[in-house]
């Protein structure tokens, strides 16, 4: 059905019939099938489409995103990649590679990691007798993670590298692994 020439709205103390609102009939049967037909390019392109009307609730039908849909990205995975789950909720971290002194080592992934409201960090053994792959993946809590990374920090048996702000649902806020660095040494 076409839409009518114009859109007739009701008013209040005005009888409804054809010489008050001629256009309503038409108006009426438009709307009725305007909403009625409303589809996703998902519910017309099932091959390519990404958005679909859910009409679960036939009285408040939602528009909803199929975000399984959506064309991949490239994404490059990284050291230390987190793992996520549908909600972008942190449960672990993949591909645990760093490097100290140009040696590349490798700790098991951190699969059962609960850390939230926090900075992640890789706190590697710095000591004479320890070795780098004893390093382990660790969390700087609650309002002083910041104070308490950088007071960490000055502890010269470990170096504590950030690697990830998480907010309070344990989502990423900010990814620390490319983050700027000077390395500074003592003069002799």
């Amino acid at each position: 059905m076409a839409r009518p020439p114009t859109i007739q709205k009701l008013k209040h103390g005005r009888l409804l019939c054809g010489t008050v609102f001629r256009f309503f009939v038409e108006t009426w049967n438009w709307l009725s099938a305007y909403v009625d037909n409303m589809k996703g390019d998902l519910d017309v392109d099932p091959k390519n489409g990404v958005l679909t009307i859910d009409r679960t609730q036939p009285d408040h039908p939602v528009i909803r995103l199929r975000k399984d849909r959506l064309p991949a990205s490239k994404v490059y995975i990284g050291p230390f990649n987190p793992v996520t789950d549908d909600d972008g909720r942190v449960s672990g971290f993949e591909y645990c590679y760093f490097q100290v002194g140009g040696k590349t080592y490798l700790i098991a992934d951190e699969e059962d990691f609960g850390g939230a409201d926090c900075i992640v960090a890789l706190k590697i053994p710095a000591t004479a007798g320890t070795s780098p792959a004893d390093a382990t993946v660790v969390t700087y809590t609650g309002e002083n993670a910041y104070s308490n990374l950088s007071a960490a920090q000055i502890d010269e048996a470990y170096e504590i590298v950030p690697l990830f702000v998480l907010d309070a649902n344990k989502r990423v806020v900010v990814d620390l692994r490319a983050i700027p660095t000077f390395q500074l040494e003592e003069q002799i």
